[in-house]
């Protein structure tokens, strides 16, 4: 796990495989067959998010989207 800051804005991602795979990745989504599991929340409901993992309520990967 990679972390990275940009203009006080910090966020920790994963990365991994080769643009092949990402290629591969995209297709299957596009076509239906796979579905990942994101879920999307303010930037500003950063700390209500953060509790919800601690409390264990979030089962998939959270998008933070600038308003």
């Amino acid at each position: 796990m990679k972390i990275g800051t940009r203009k006080r804005l910090g966020y920790i991602f994963s990365y991994g495989g080769q643009v092949k795979d990402l290629r591969e990745v995209l297709q299957l989504i596009a076509t239906g067959k796979i579905r990942p599991r994101v879920e999307t929340a303010r930037l500003r409901d950063f700390p209500d998010v953060l509790e919800r993992l601690e409390r264990g309520e979030i089962k998939a990967r959270v998008a933070l989207m600038h308003e």
